[in-house]
């Protein structure tokens, strides 16, 4: 009762004192890992749900618990193989189905995720996240029809909840009669008691319907505020961002990314880099609707990779005067890691691509670690990627685009380093394509990409939109 009141700490001491009492209650050991989590103390919680396991090892609730956590900790092929466990034993944890789908999504796995929404939404129809997120995996394999009807039907249970509009307005476009307008409207005049994200949500929304009926200005007004809202949020370093671009761009001149040429793993993955909205979705699929080619989407491998690395490691790989033979072995440490876990992610696949954009930081590094991969940087005009960027309300963390300054500062930080990029790598190792040049003339740009990436021409790379994926 404590917990449902929000009295974290003072449910916590309860806990404690009823273990003391009964130090092998496994209910209660479960119930403070929940606790534990909330209070963001997830060590503690892990040991939690770990000693209400060794009690009871079909202690369904816990072993969910603990597969909570591995997900938090970004730990998702752990995640689902835990929350397999515990719905063996349960079948009936509605928010197991609905948080497992999350992590089979993150996995690539969305038929199954949509699966597991299904089973959650059987248990219980009103499930308002379940109904949500189920939406919003609908709109990335493009069946917006059905996210529509999962998103609406969201928005009758719980008419409150303002990011259910903004999830809808990605998905339909709004006609000037639309009740839904209203309602945001209606919102908007008594925004007392919505929190600041509620607020973001609501600003983009309606920037997004009012574009829809074509009202530019109230849209753009309504852009603004939420940027605003959204900036003020973020705790962004902007001297530390471009700083570590031109960092980037000084540690691996052309003369070190010459004399490290080749120490990496052979592999040869395909990255396509570039600013947010330059067009590499349309690349990605164009790529992937060739048959040996598989994409991965936008994959965190490259940054996971890194980070395993030991401390004396990652020192190596930005010291251009550190000893050649000490660089080249954390390059090719590099290289065979990541190689190793893309294998695990398609392992049937004869080329994978890899669409992390922000690697376009980490081109020289992904040189060296992998000298066989190929790079295809999309470009789009500057000023429609800034401004289609500052109309977005992005999921991660570019916290760059919510300021017109800070955008255009970072975008002419970019350019200069693809430009080093660019004239500091052999010819044949990155492709730079125009998504202009693309929309404009699809074969001639498709056969430039496929022929770099060493790929024979299939003419299924022009029915692009005909690919299920």
């Amino acid at each position: 009762m404590l917990q449902d009141l929000g009295r974290l700490d003072e449910a916590l001491n309860r806990v404690d004192r009823a273990l003391a009492i009964k130090p092998d209650f496994a209910d209660a050991l479960n119930n403070r890992g929940n606790l534990l989590r909330a209070l963001h103390r997830l060590d503690e919680a892990r040991a939690s749900y770990a000693a209400a396991i060794k009690i009871n090892p079909r202690f369904a609730g816990a072993l969910a618990g603990l597969a909570f956590l591995e997900r938090t900790q970004g730990r998702a092929a752990q995640a689902a193989a835990v929350y397999d466990r515990a719905l063996a034993i349960d079948p009936n944890l509605v928010d197991a189905h609905n948080v497992r789908s999350m992590v089979l999504t993150s996995l690539n796995r969305p038929l199954e995720a949509l699966a597991a929404y299904d089973a959650a939404l059987a248990l219980k129809p009103d499930f308002v996240d379940a109904l949500s997120n189920k939406g919003m995996l609908l709109i990335e394999l493009g069946l917006m029809y059905q996210a529509r009807e999962a998103l609406e039907r969201a928005i009758e249970l719980e008419p409150a909840k303002v990011q259910l509009y903004y999830n809808l307005t990605i998905c339909r476009t709004m006609s000037r009669d639309e009740p839904h307008i209203a309602a945001l409207e209606a919102i908007a005049r008594r925004l007392e008691g919505y929190s600041v994200d509620d607020q973001i949500f609501l600003r983009y929304a309606l920037a997004k319907a009012y574009a829809d009926v074509g009202d530019a200005a109230r849209a753009f007004e309504q852009l603004d505020a939420g940027a605003a809202l959204k900036r003020g949020r973020a705790a962004y370093d902007e001297d530390e961002a471009l700083g570590r671009l031109d960092r980037m761009r000084l540690a691996f001149p052309k003369a070190r990314l010459k004399a490290l040429a080749g120490a990496g793993d052979p592999s040869a993955p395909i990255f396509i880099v570039g600013m947010p909205r330059s067009g590499s979705t349309l690349i990605e699929q164009i790529l992937a609707s060739h048959p040996r080619v598989f994409a991965t989407g936008e994959s965190d491998l490259l940054v996971r990779t890194v980070a395993r690395l030991s401390p004396e490691a990652r020192a190596l790989l930005a010291d251009q005067d550190a000893p050649e033979p000490a660089a080249a072995q954390a390059f090719r440490d590099i290289g065979e890691a990541y190689s190793r876990m893309l294998a695990l992610v398609a392992p049937d696949a004869s080329r994978v691509t890899d669409t992390a954009l922000e690697n376009f930081s980490e081109i020289g590094l992904t040189h060296l670690a992998l000298p066989n991969a190929r790079i295809i940087h999309t470009r789009r005009d500057p000023i429609d990627t800034c401004l289609s960027c500052f109309s977005k309300l992005f999921g991660g963390d570019l916290l760059y685009t919510y300021d017109f300054g800070e955008l255009g500062r970072y975008h002419r930080a970019y350019d200069r380093l693809m430009a080093h990029w660019c004239a500091a790598l052999p010819e044949s190792v990155m492709l730079e394509v125009d998504y202009e040049d693309t929309t404009g003339d699809l074969e001639t740009q498709a056969r430039r990409v496929i022929a770099r990436c060493g790929l024979d021409w299939d003419d299924r790379c022009l029915d692009f939109h005909r690919t299920d994926r």
